[in-house]
């Protein structure tokens, strides 16, 4: 899927690390963090082991979507063509759209957040080292708005590279961290749905507000 996105737009390439490294959990610590050399050395090697299990078979994936949809362009108009109209155009537009296109005395400030948006993209592939679905979501949502902050045209049709993930991460409520096993989320039974209380009127701000409590739970405004 995220390889169909990237060749519909190129911004979403910038979750590659994020979604190649999901499931490659720090395993448990059944080795000393105080040991030798042969001890870092397994370390390393398990390191390595997590991190290939997931990232080849998703190299693979990945490239394989990508040279199927890409085939047929390839072929008509060609290469040359396919290159001028997707990367070489998009990589010299220019647009007033945005702080960068109105002040070009700003351009070592776009470099620095562009700097800034691939060391974050790289970062959320190691950390944090759980994660759970609405983790991904809200690292995507940080690395997709750095993504749209370095472009030269700022458009209200950009936001849907962020917003799916996004309202995941704000909306993802009433659960708890990972089960004891690791493999599921967990649904808190004492949290309350946001629904509109039928007896009343929907739009009423008393019935839509809701409060949000220290346990992180929804309850009515008030209680």
């Amino acid at each position: 899927m995220l390889a169909l996105s990237s060749m519909t737009k190129f911004a979403p390439l910038a979750l590659g690390p994020l979604f190649a490294t999901y499931g490659a959990t720090s395993a448990s610590r059944d080795v000393s963090a105080t040991g030798g050399a042969v001890a870092r050395t397994v370390r390393l090697t398990g390191f390595v082991r997590r991190y290939a299990k997931v990232i080849i078979p998703f190299t693979i994936a990945f490239a394989a979507t990508v040279v199927v949809v890409s085939v047929q362009a390839l072929q008509d108009p060609g290469l040359s063509t396919y290159w001028h109209r997707t990367i070489a155009e998009q990589g010299g537009r220019d647009s007033p759209f945005s702080i960068w296109g109105q002040a070009h005395s700003l351009g070592w400030l776009q470099t620095v957040v562009k700097a800034a948006v691939v060391g974050l993209a790289l970062l959320v592939a190691f950390r944090p080292r759980r994660r759970d679905h609405v983790t991904v979501a809200a690292l995507g949502a940080a690395v997709m708005i750095g993504m749209q902050l370095t472009v030269d045209h700022w458009f209200y049709l950009y936001i849907p590279w962020f917003l799916p993930f996004l309202l995941i991460a704000l909306l993802a409520t009433g659960t708890i961290p990972l089960g004891r096993d690791g493999n599921e989320d967990l649904v808190d039974p004492a949290s309350e749905p946001v629904i509109s209380d039928l007896d009343r009127d929907p739009h009423h701000p008393d019935v839509l507000v809701r409060g949000v409590e220290p346990d992180r739970h929804l309850g009515l405004e008030g209680t």
